[in-house]
């Protein structure tokens, strides 16, 4: 049966960030995320293929590492939560060739994009000086979840 892949997500802040709404200066909690479109291709599928560049050199480092070292296979492994699985995706991507300045400012573009923008607590646009406030482990996590949710198929 084929899996459903989910339309949207949210990500609650580490660090809130202030926003403008309704005259009122308020902070926010989490950020809804979208899937992406097909006119928001072209940044899409920059951060497609960065992604499919650094599963590649990982799968090529572990079949490398397998060859050399027999190691016994661990049965099970420890669930992560999705905030600590982002974040992991994120440094195993980074560490094996994955653009990461190029990735964030594609998030960026498709977070803060007018055809299908992210919601600040499910109510304003994110902007990119909404963006700008975001602290870096919100910036990582959101990167790992936008990953795991909408460019990585196989899972």
């Amino acid at each position: 049966m084929p899996k459903k892949y989910k339309t949207e997500f949210v990500h609650d802040l580490s660090s809130p960030i202030e926003y403008a709404c309704g005259g009122q200066l308020l902070k926010a909690k989490s950020i809804q995320v979208k899937c992406p479109s097909f006119a928001q291709m072209d940044d899409l599928s920059v951060l497609e293929q960065e992604f499919c560049k650094g599963q590649m050199n990982i799968v090529l480092k572990l079949s490398e590492m397998q060859s050399k070292v027999n190691m016994p296979q661990q049965a099970a492994q420890a669930e992560k939560d999705e905030d600590e699985a982002s974040l992991g995706l994120v440094s195993s991507l980074g560490a094996n060739g994955f653009n990461l300045p190029l990735a964030y400012q594609k998030l960026q573009l498709l977070l803060t994009s007018d055809k299908n923008p992210a919601m600040v607590d499910g109510r304003e646009k994110i902007t990119p000086l909404l963006f700008e406030q975001l602290s870096p482990l919100d910036a990582r996590m959101l990167l790992g979840k936008y990953l795991a949710n909408f460019i990585n198929f196989s899972r």
